[in-house]
């Protein structure tokens, strides 16, 4: 709680009190001592940047901080509290855009479509530009491989729109080639997924030993193609690799305290196997990359049209801001002087670089 002035991770289960933790540093930090000569080490609130995964926990967070406060007699910090920088990333970045909405060329009123709304236009971007290139020879063989699964070509499509816009060089992210050296993207997810079963294994260790065993077998055979490669090979992982792999996560009962960490290692899982089920065939990929980038663009003239922003519209025009415009990441570099990021693991590189 004390540690205020270097790099700290905290890691324990549910339950344990890592949001009470979170919690007390704050309080710590504005109160005498904490700093320099005596000093509170924050001068205001507005100086610490708190991030959460959900909007529901930064409230949790904020009457929590608001509370403590009071408590220590903290009574004009706690006033503060309403307007603090406690938020999920996606809170934060809204906040920065429209701070500095008139010098990036957006408007100040900019609106932020919800995930449904989101979904219905990459839906709608997909449907059109697949029932135009229906009618374009080229594409016919492509089509015809998923004739009997639109399905499965609507999900890898969304995958890949999904990780464009979680990186800060969009659709550039993506290659499909034969060389087996452009499969980092696809180890360090690997490497992601291996960390969610290792949560979720720890998760119901203590109360589900017999649960927790049902992942020892597949998440060991993972972490042997991960220490055996450098490089992954294709073949590394098949189809019934995948399947068991999901029938063990799907065999885990789901309680309030698991749920999250269970859906996080599901996630990571759907995400793993649908990249490796996109890159099985090399000119199949290329083929589906420029397809998606032909969603992509319709996607984003539907959102410009609607005159709104998404989730991952924040934090990639927010990450291009700070790299493009340091005098304006330097004002929060200064600013900042107490940084916590509250379950880190779902932190992805963009947002690191934030």
């Amino acid at each position: 709680i004390k540690t205020l002035d270097k790099p700290l991770f905290v890691a324990a289960g549910a339950g344990s009190g890592k949001t009470f933790t979170l919690t007390q540093r704050i309080v710590w930090a504005l109160k005498e001592g904490s700093g320099a000569d005596g000093k509170p080490y924050l001068s205001s609130l507005d100086q610490a940047l708190i991030i959460t995964f959900t909007n529901a926990a930064a409230t949790e967070i904020k009457e929590r901080v608001r509370e403590a406060l009071e408590k220590e007699g903290l009574h004009s910090a706690a006033l503060q509290v309403d307007d603090a920088w406690i938020s999920t990333i996606h809170g934060m970045c809204s906040r920065i855009l429209q701070i500095h909405a008139l010098d990036l060329n957006l408007d100040p009123e900019f609106e932020i479509i919800d995930d449904m709304t989101r979904n219905q236009l990459v839906n709608i971007s997909i449907e059109e530009v697949l029932r135009e290139l229906s009618q374009d020879e080229s594409y016919a063989e492509f089509l015809s491989t998923y004739a009997g699964n639109r399905d499965a070509l609507k999900s890898r499509i969304e995958t890949l729109i999904s990780y464009a816009q979680s990186s800060p060089v969009g659709m550039d992210a993506i290659s499909f080639v034969g060389d087996s050296s452009d499969l980092e993207v696809l180890k360090a997810e690997l490497e992601s997924l291996y960390g969610a079963l290792e949560e979720l294994k720890a998760a119901i260790a203590e109360k589900k030993p017999d649960e927790a065993d049902q992942l020892q077998s597949v998440q060991s055979e993972l972490s042997n193609k991960l220490q055996q490669h450098l490089v992954l090979s294709l073949t590394d992982f098949d189809q019934a690799f995948w399947e068991t792999l999901g029938k063990a996560v799907k065999a885990v009962r789901s309680t309030k305290e698991i749920k999250n960490v269970k859906d996080e290692a599901a996630y990571q899982l759907k995400v793993c196997s649908s990249l490796f089920g996109l890159i099985q065939d090399t000119s199949e990929g290329q083929c589906l990359k420029d397809v998606t980038e032909q969603v992509y663009k319709l996607f984003k003239q539907k959102k410009l049209a609607a005159g709104g922003l998404d989730n991952d519209d924040l934090l990639h025009l927010t990450a291009k801001v700070f790299e493009e415009h340091p005098e304006i990441a330097a004002v929060y570099t200064d600013k900042f002087k107490l940084v916590m990021v509250d379950e880190f693991q779902d932190t992805d590189q963009q947002q690191v670089q934030m």
